[in-house]
């Protein structure tokens, strides 16, 4: 009875730990580059919790698109990499509202030679994005629905290419502007650029209203920095307060 008792115990503590978000799984960095092909190296190195807080903390401007932001981006769809195929979910928000992300996109990244991949930008239909603020969170988030939910946001597709001289990749737009899946501020279209590392994820952007005027533009690379397990477990715990 014992023996059974302690069995039980064990598959009942093991069931409630896989069961909770571990940032050590969702956020996990590979160890060791030469284990892994370089195109599932740079799709697991563009998972991430990245916040500019330090850069912000440096403006002088005042300007809105200056301010703190956090840039989550977690694996999804697993399964999807047998063929090929590396999803993640992206989301950008302000700290002081987790809640409610300024952005909510997802992007399909596919070899496309040697030292390219394609990334694909989709969202989800306006009346499905409430439901997903917090999907980040989950141990396996946005099992719920599949690609075939998304809507494919043309105009958006970008290259991320290897660049192993400078210890990091290279992640462009291949168009002229994207179309925002958000819009707000007047934002209406925007250009990114991005840099990543192990350390960092950089962006520069330019914004454009509806008259293609410039509203914002990035002069430098804006740094955010990859945040820690210890770091991110602090900030979940603050939200499920």
């Amino acid at each position: 009875m014992k023996l059974l008792i302690g069995l039980f115990l064990s598959v009942f503590m093991v069931a409630c730990t896989t069961s909770k978000f571990n940032p050590a799984t969702n956020f996990a960095i590979p160890n060791s580059p030469n284990d892994q092909e370089w195109a599932e190296r740079a799709a697991d190195l563009f998972v991430g919790y990245f916040s500019n807080k330090k850069e912000a903390s440096r403006d002088t401007t005042g300007s809105i698109f200056r301010a703190e932001m956090e840039v989550v981006i977690v694996p999804i769809w697993k399964e999807k990499r047998e063929t090929g195929e590396y999803w993640v979910y992206f989301t950008q928000m302000n700290p002081g509202a987790r809640d409610r992300p300024m952005q909510q996109q997802f992007f399909r990244l596919k070899e496309l030679n040697a030292n390219t991949l394609e990334v694909k930008t989709y969202a989800l239909p306006l009346d499905k994005r409430g439901k997903h603020r917090l999907a980040w969170m989950d141990k396996e988030p946005l099992e719920d629905i599949s690609p075939k939910d998304l809507i494919e946001v043309q105009g958006c597709e970008m290259w991320l290419v290897n660049t192993p001289q400078f210890e990091e990749y290279l992640i462009r737009h291949t168009g002229e502007k994207c179309p925002a899946s958000t819009p707000m501020h007047d934002i209406h279209a925007y250009h990114l650029d991005m840099r990543l590392s192990v350390e960092h994820l950089k962006m520069k952007m330019q914004i454009f209203n509806k008259a293609n005027q410039v509203l914002f533009e990035h002069k430098e690379y804006e740094q955010f920095d990859r945040l820690s397990e210890e770091e991110i477990t602090t900030i979940i715990e603050s939200i499920e307060k």
